[in-house]
């Protein structure tokens, strides 16, 4: 007898496909909640931590005025303020422009804090643990885990301070006093401190971590030393006209995180994931990224000590090495902004599906880097065609 798809049948086949669908969306939408909830627990505790820890400060500092101490520092920090009108220190006035700019755009009619900025990487990362790194696209995760004690304006290129308040340089120009905010915290909750810029210059300049290149940089510096947990002078050897770029730009690494692999420098050597800083993101787990994740996603940092907080939720940048496959990405809106080589942009500035969603931007860039020829002068110990 021959079987016929009748129209019970397709009914039938129907509803179980719904079903299906609804089971499929409904597990997606649990696991994402799952997600959700995991993160929120996990904001939560440390949440709880910070208010043990000021709870810890709170019962300190009533100790300490049960004690007279506080009024003590009252009565000296009285004594030490400038009278009205009297002179201050030039760069401790400029230590808080650094967030201008962006506090300028919070404040504009169309902003709007995001979720998800995602971007793409021309080329996979081997690592992003810092010193250890090489390329740019690592450096650039970097600057937005860790901090340096200054950050150069990008309209007046004045050096601003960042994590130090205020810098003060000597007449002869071979110390450099830094003095940091107080109040800033790594993202795990830990203080910031001048023993931890004394120990970053410490830890590169250890012939058993593998940064030669940084080491070189740093090699006019005399010493770092932590002369207070807020103060950290820098000794050059000899007048140096970068001395302050130097000093500033030294991303600082946390002594209580990195410390322990001094112990072990094989393990830093070889590292792909370690990163832990300061700025406004994070990653989830700083030992946990690995190159065959195949992307970089980095999350706001709670414990942000910045005036300003930062626009999106989570940073994330999907490995896609094919440029074309970049472009339609893009288009797909898989991506939130792409890079055009020359010979395609005025193509895609003509698009009018494409600037329909998407808005152009043409910039010089003064700090993309520079390509040389380096001619050997030496060779085998005897002079070349170039000496």
């Amino acid at each position: 007898m021959e079987k016929r798809f009748t129209l019970k049948d397709f009914f039938l086949f129907a509803a179980i496909g719904s079903v299906l669908v609804a089971l499929l969306v409904a597990m997606y939408m649990i696991d994402r909640q799952w997600t959700m909830m995991s993160r929120m627990r996990a904001t939560m505790q440390e949440q709880a931590e910070d208010l043990r820890g000021l709870r810890s400060d709170l019962k300190a500092l009533d100790q300490r005025v049960e004690r007279g101490a506080f009024a003590a520092a009252r009565a000296a920090a009285v004594q030490t303020t400038p009278a009205a009108g009297a002179p201050t220190d030039s760069s401790a006035s400029k230590s808080t422009q650094v967030f201008e700019r962006a506090l300028r755009a919070t404040r504009l009619a169309d902003y709007a804090p995001g979720d998800w900025l995602v971007r793409a990487f021309g080329v996979g990362l081997s690592t992003i643990t810092p010193l250890i790194s090489q390329d740019v696209y690592a450096s650039n995760v970097q600057s937005y885990v860790q901090e340096s004690l200054l950050s150069r304006n990008p309209d007046t290129l004045e050096w601003e301070g960042l994590v130090a308040r205020s810098w003060e340089i000597s007449e002869d120009g071979l110390t450099i006093a830094f003095r940091l905010r107080d109040g800033v915290t790594f993202s795990d909750g830990q203080p910031l401190t001048a023993d931890d810029v004394a120990f970053t210059f410490g830890f590169i300049m250890n012939e058993a971590i593998a940064a030669p290149r940084d080491r070189a940089y740093l090699e006019k510096i005399e010493s770092v030393e932590a002369t207070s947990p807020l103060e950290v002078v820098f000794r050059f050897r000899e007048p140096y006209f970068n001395a302050l770029a130097l000093s500033g730009s030294m991303a600082v690494m946390p002594r209580h995180f990195y410390g322990p692999y001094l112990q072990e420098p094989a393990t830093f050597n070889e590292s792909k994931g370690l990163l832990l800083g300061s700025g406004p993101y994070r990653l989830a787990d700083p030992k946990s990224w690995t190159p065959d994740l195949g992307m970089v996603e980095l999350e706001r940092n709670p414990r942000y000590w910045g005036p300003v907080t930062p626009s999106f939720d989570r940073l994330l940048w999907k490995v896609i090495e094919n440029d074309s496959a970049r472009l339609t990405t893009f288009r797909n809106r898989d991506i939130d902004s792409y890079t055009a080589r020359p010979r395609e942009y005025q193509g895609l500035r003509d698009d009018a599906a494409l600037t329909e969603q998407a808005r152009s931007f043409e910039f010089m860039n003064a700090v993309a880097g520079y390509s040389y020829i380096g001619w050997n002068q030496r060779r085998g110990g005897e002079p070349t065609r170039f000496a």
